[in-house]
């Protein structure tokens, strides 16, 4: 199983270490990839926890909030929504692809992103509305818009792959058993050098290590 492991570094950056076409038609490109919503269920403390379903055609990804050598980092916009204070994703592990010479680091066929949806009125439904932008990439890397519109009940229940999702999260630097993490940023001709040293354990899988500026 892939693991990550995120740590903030000399409050430069988040470092994160990763255990383990052709011309097409319009049409072709309307079927990549959709997008839905798990209404998921009300927590004691009155938020809400939600999923956004990401389902890509066979061969496609998309991105990891870090998408690495190559890609495009997802967004979102909440505007629109109703009985919302904040929506954050929880990200769960994504994987590392190899493309081109390049790596670039998220998710294929379906994921499964959990939303912590922080309610004004814990009592009340949730109206949850976003505008999401991607990329999705095969042979090409092309952007994407998601919309997604639908109701949070106060009375929900729990889902089988948002539970699922919820636990693939990656690991913390404590749980990783990350001892000491050390990060040298020096400036060189055309841009800059970063070198990262972590201190920790085998994850016990192949390794790669993300950067995020």
């Amino acid at each position: 199983m892939q693991r990550i492991i995120n740590f903030i570094c000399a409050n430069l950056m988040a470092a994160a270490v990763l255990a383990a076409s052709g011309a097409m038609a319009q049409s072709d490109y309307d079927r990549i990839v959709s997008a839905d919503v798990i209404t998921g269920w009300r927590n004691a403390d009155g938020n809400h926890t939600a999923g956004l379903r990401i389902a890509l055609a066979p061969g496609w990804k998309t991105y990891w909030r870090v998408p690495g050598e190559a890609g495009i980092p997802p967004q979102f916009n909440w505007r629109g929504s109703r009985n919302v204070s904040n929506v954050q994703v929880v990200w769960p592990t994504p994987k590392v692809f190899d493309q081109a010479g390049t790596q670039s680091v998220g998710y294929a066929d379906v994921v499964v992103l959990p939303l912590a949806v922080a309610t004004r009125q814990p009592g009340r439904d949730v109206r949850l509305k976003a505008r999401i932008q991607i990329g999705v990439c095969r042979d090409i890397c092309i952007p994407e818009t998601l919309s997604i519109d639908a109701v949070l009940p106060a009375a929900g229940s729990r889902s089988p792959a948002l539970v699922a999702a919820l636990a693939d999260r990656p690991f913390s630097a404590k749980d990783a058993g990350v001892r000491a993490a050390r990060c040298e940023v020096r400036p060189i001709e055309g841009g800059m050098a970063v070198r990262a040293e972590i201190d920790m354990p085998s994850a016990g899988a192949p390794e790669a290590v993300v950067i995020e500026a």
